[in-house]
């Protein structure tokens, strides 16, 4: 998802954003969230792993037993596929962020291997982000 404002000629920073669930689905409806960090300023990036729902029980029932492990695969594969067919991502500008399970099973193992690949597409060092639902939630209950 392109973030608010976009131009062409600008690299843009963006959001791995990982579902909840592991059994939730990203569709073709609105989104709030989504919305509201591309209107930030941030390119948003979405997919649904091995695990989403909406391609079949059996695609569903491929994480059980294996949290962490072909789900990980999708969501990584995912991100290099934004990064090879939107030159806009600054890929060394890369954040994750994930609610309830996209937070806790993959969000941080994203983090830190986004974290330790050489920028795709710029000399600059690479820098990222983990955030979470749980974690927000803590802060702003305190």
């Amino acid at each position: 998802m392109k973030p608010h404002g976009f131009r062409a000629d600008v690299a843009w920073p963006a959001l791995l954003n990982i579902h909840g669930g592991p059994h939730a689905q990203y569709g073709h409806g609105f989104f709030d969230e989504l919305q509201v960090y591309a209107g930030a300023g941030y390119g948003v990036i979405y997919a649904n792993p091995r695990g989403s729902q909406g391609y079949g029980e059996a695609f569903t029932r491929a994480v059980i037993g294996d949290w962490g492990g072909g789900d990980f695969a999708d969501v990584m594969a995912g991100l290099d596929q934004a990064l090879a067919r939107h030159a806009w991502i600054d890929a060394a500008r890369l954040g994750v962020m994930g609610g309830s399970y996209g937070a806790s099973s993959r969000a941080g193992s994203s983090a830190t291997t986004i974290a330790s690949r050489p920028p795709a597409r710029s000399a600059r060092s690479t820098t990222s982000t983990a955030c979470s639902a749980i974690a927000t939630s803590a802060i702003c209950s305190t």
